[in-house]
């Protein structure tokens, strides 16, 4: 075991060391693989690739580590290591979703979807979603119930605070109620100003308000959501083994 723990620390410390350079002096070469829309886009993608692999030379270790303490039976000490990756957004625990092209049989699409969300620490979530609403879209709503509080927010895109209650209410809490966004279509204005938090965040090498990593966790929960469809069964998170490509054919 330690001799292969040797070989296993050797190859990995090489070939993070060797991904750490090309990261760091020819992020470029990389970042045009996925395209290079604008001047923005590239020192936006140049930066992340220089901050987030920054610890490239080290995560060799922490790996070739931890599956060494686990082969001995040392399953504490291979835990505490964990911390040590990058690890974010891992609060949902399993999804059960259900999907179905109702109306539209001429898209390679659903135009109904439902899923069942369970979180780890107990609570849980639905999620519904249908482009068959007659004449047209009634609103987008999320609702959000806790022991102490209740939450709505509804109107075209989610932009009015419905109910916003709670057991220790304060001033601020008062001020929320029924407050009403303009907007003039279905998507808000959230986008502006996300646009807005990334190039400050570019600009000043603060943590921006949503970042890469949440998009991700969006994202593989939407693909779990088809897998548990294509399966019909619930699916774990973190999602393995499953693209959008292997929905081919299912609509």
């Amino acid at each position: 075991v330690k001799q292969a723990y040797r070989i296993i620390l050797t190859v990995s410390t090489m070939v993070l060391i060797l991904a750490f350079l090309i990261f760091q002096f020819a992020p470029m070469s990389i970042v045009r693989l996925f395209g290079s829309e604008s001047e923005l886009y590239n020192e936006f993608a140049v930066k992340c690739f220089r901050i987030f692999l920054l610890a490239c030379p080290i995560n060799g270790l922490q790996m070739a580590t931890g599956i060494f303490f686990q082969s001995i039976g040392k399953p504490t000490q291979a835990t505490v290591l964990s911390p040590l990756r990058w690890m974010m957004g891992d609060e949902v625990e399993e999804v059960y979703g259900q999907t179905r092209q109702q109306f539209h049989d001429y898209l390679e699409a659903e135009d109904i979807g439902m899923a069942v969300v369970k979180f780890k620490n107990g609570a849980l979530g639905t999620i519904e979603g249908t482009t068959n609403v007659y004449p047209h879209n009634l609103e987008e709503t999320l609702y959000i119930f806790g022991e102490n509080g209740t939450v709505k927010l509804g109107g075209k895109s989610t932009n009015n605070i419905d109910v916003w209650d709670f057991a220790d209410e304060s001033k601020e809490d008062q001020r929320k109620k029924g407050l009403e966004e303009e907007t003039s279509n279905v998507y808000g204005n959230g986008h502006t100003s996300l646009y807005a938090d990334v190039i400050k965040a570019i600009e000043s090498g603060c943590k921006p308000y949503v970042d890469a990593v949440a998009g991700r966790n969006a994202l593989e929960m939407v693909l779990a959501i088809y897998k548990s469809q294509k399966t019909g069964q619930p699916v774990k998170l973190p999602l393995k083994d499953f693209g959008s490509t292997d929905m081919q054919g299912e609509f």
